[in-house]
């Protein structure tokens, strides 16, 4: 039978309460879900006990860690679902969720607004594309406004290269963006294929 472990040696501070999943390789991953087949133990390191967690099942043996108090962890960082891993947190301990490998951080106004690819992705329909970046980074297209201010702000490799999808759409209409210039914008049908970026939320 196959077990999951959680051994704490990261270092993290969390405020009030936390929630975290467990994968089935060892890791404490925060913000997605895993699916244990079998049965799962929860081992505590020092300085947590035992009434400290607890560990609930819901449909199809998705288990999730509910942390009732700070853990405080001693060295190696946090890894996150997308594999990045955070060894220091900002001032007042809580800190920005690093954006994956090839993507980069937009803010406006001192606002951290999310995570944008730097390189397009080739030809998709609209569906297509939002359903890769879910899939693949829990991400979606940009709003038009968020491209745009990414595009704007930062040198994003191809944005005017040709035409590009964003989220923004109005009925069976969606909308692309970059043709010639990041003004550029109109709206075609969500089955034809053009590139795409996608977007993370922070």
């Amino acid at each position: 039978m196959r077990m999951a472990w959680m051994t704490i040696c990261a270092t993290v501070l969390l405020a009030g309460y936390a929630h975290a999943d467990i994968d089935n390789t060892g890791d404490l991953l925060l913000g997605g879900q895993a699916v244990i087949q079998g049965s799962m133990t929860v081992q505590a390191a020092a300085g947590m006990t035992a009434s400290s967690a607890t560990m609930t099942a819901s449909g199809d043996n998705i288990y999730t860690l509910t942390l009732s108090s700070s853990i405080h962890l001693t060295g190696g960082g946090v890894k996150w679902a997308d594999g990045s891993i955070s060894t220091t947190a900002s001032s007042g301990g809580s800190g920005t969720v690093p954006c994956p490998s090839g993507s980069v951080m937009v803010s406006s106004a001192g606002v951290t607004m999310g995570c944008i690819f730097q390189d397009e992705n080739s030809y998709a329909t609209w569906d297509d594309a939002q359903e890769y970046c879910y899939r693949n980074y829990g991400g979606r297209l940009p709003s038009a406004s968020e491209w745009y201010v990414a595009a704007y702000s930062l040198a994003l490799d191809s944005e005017t290269d040709g035409w590009e999808w964003v989220g923004d759409q109005h009925g069976q209409y969606h909308c692309l963006i970059g043709e010639t210039s990041i003004r550029d914008n109109t709206w075609t049908y969500d089955s034809s294929s053009f590139d795409f970026r996608c977007w993370i939320p922070r």
